[in-house]
């Protein structure tokens, strides 16, 4: 059964949406994309990582200044599962961004595409995520 602590806010779960889609993206690309001020997504983020569902994962360069580009950790890659992301897609993205294919990650994808999406969260909530590696 989901709880209300379980949900995500509105703007939360677009970001965690739209990032499962686009991969990783800037505080300014995600606002662009999604149509919402930069305070807004600015706030949204933080508070996602607050909650370990995302977590910079490299630089983009512009006028030579440099921004952070974010993307979703291995807990929020099972939150946007059980928002409905496309789970080979999620995998996919997952591997080239992190730059490498493991039997961790795919023992991990191969676990969540078995679950029901209701049951995904609670499920995988037992596994530490720390260190980047699932285990139990």
């Amino acid at each position: 059964m989901t709880t209300k602590n379980d949900r995500l806010p509105p703007l939360q779960k677009e970001i965690i949406l739209l990032l499962s889609k686009e991969g990783p993206l800037t505080k300014h690309g995600i606002a662009k994309k999604l149509d919402k001020s930069y305070k807004n997504v600015d706030f949204a983020l933080n508070s996602l990582k607050a909650k370990n569902l995302i977590e910079p994962s490299g630089t983009k360069h512009y006028r030579n200044q440099r921004f952070n580009t974010y993307w979703l950790t291995l807990k929020g890659v099972v939150e946007a599962y059980v928002n409905g992301a496309s789970i080979q897609q999620l995998k996919v993205l997952t591997e080239n961004i992190l730059k490498q294919k493991s039997e961790h990650l795919d023992v991990f994808f191969d676990l969540m595409a078995s679950l029901k999406r209701k049951n995904a969260r609670k499920i995988l909530g037992m596994i530490d995520f720390s260190n980047g590696r699932p285990r139990l």
